[in-house]
This record gives structure tokens, sequence and C-alpha cells, in this order.
């Protein structure tokens, strides 16, 4: 049987600073500009947003 290098606690502390720092860099890449967020957010107000239920 082979033995292992490192101790479990050690492992389990490396996969979980990986795991923890994978999304972070992978998830916060600006893939939008705030050009397109705004044209995206007033698109999306104008087609949910119905005037005609309001009263006047």
């Amino acid at each position: 049987m082979q033995t292992s290098l490192m101790p479990v606690g050690k492992k389990a502390l490396i996969i979980a600073v990986i795991s923890l720092l994978c999304p972070f860099f992978g998830g916060f890449r600006p893939v939008m500009t705030d050009q397109e967020w705004l044209n995206w957010g007033n698109r999306m107000l104008n087609e949910s947003y119905d005037a005609t239920a309001e009263p006047k």
C-alpha cells in the first residue's frame, strides 16, 4: 500500500483554497460593458412595464 506524502488536512486545505479561488477569479470578469448593461436593463424594463394597467 502506498502512503500519502501530505496529511489529509493539508490536502483538504489546498482543495478548499483552490475551489474558492477559481470561481472568484473566473466569475468576476467583465463580460458586458457598462453601456451594454444599461441597454439590457432599459430593454428589460421596456418589455416588462405595461402603462395601460395604471390609472390616469
